[in-house]
């Protein structure tokens, strides 16, 4: 199996389209966290399709497309906070962030999406390095992720997450720091008190990641 990662440049949007093809992502085109919940709700799925083009003709790709053998398999947002404005507008995240609201080098990964075929094979590790790698190219301090832990009963009323990605049924990431030497994690605090799995530790079980309300990347400069 060859895994690929590009960048999500005007030639490839129909290969964006098609990793978009589960969860939410055919309805929302990605487009939850770039706008109000009333231009949201306005616009038609047609109108989201365009907005979502229109982002692949811009200086800076907005995301980044996973292919596994040459197929379009999965995806991820990632780009400055200051330009996905509904971050702005979440509680959970302003009130999470130690970062300040209109900070340009504070990036955000906000969406993950991976079809269904190609799920638990790792792909979303391959993106979220990416998608650090990018954001380091780009010129980003900071890389902020808003998990949700889809273990935790009421997740919505108990702050088990920061921001749940409307644009995937697959939400959010904690990826361990120890896998990416040249980023440094500084998560707030874990809320889950779930228990392992069992047979199997927490420190091992793939359930019991340490999902928090705010994971933060400090983006270090790869060493020459």
């Amino acid at each position: 199996m060859t895994i690929e990662i590009l960048p999500a440049t005007g030639d490839r949007f129909d290969d964006a389209e098609t990793a978009l093809d589960s969860g939410d992502g055919p309805a929302c085109q990605c487009q939850w966290w770039l706008l109000t919940n009333a231009e949201f709700e306005k616009d038609t799925r047609d109108q989201l399709e365009e907005r979502f083009r229109a982002e692949f003709d811009g200086i800076r790709p907005p995301g980044l497309i996973a292919y596994v053998d040459g197929e379009p398999a999965g995806w991820v947002r990632v780009g400055p906070r200051t330009a996905q404005a509904r971050l702005g507008r979440t509680r959970d995240v302003t009130t999470a962030t130690a970062e300040p609201l209109d900070a340009e080098d504070v990036w955000a990964v906000s969406c993950f999406v991976v079809r269904d075929q190609h799920r638990g094979q790792g792909l979303m590790k391959h993106l979220l390095d990416a998608a650090v790698s990018a954001a380091r190219d780009g010129g980003a301090r900071v890389v902020e992720a808003y998990p949700l832990d889809p273990t935790c009963r009421n997740a919505r009323r108990i702050s088990c997450s920061a921001a749940p990605c409307r644009c995937s049924k697959t939400r959010g990431s904690t990826s361990s720091p120890a896998r990416n030497p040249t980023a440094h994690w500084s998560p707030s605090r874990c809320v889950s008190d779930r228990s392992p799995s069992p047979g199997r530790s927490r420190r091992d079980d793939p359930l019991r990641l340490p999902h928090v309300p705010r994971s933060t990347m400090e983006v270090r400069p790869r060493r020459t």
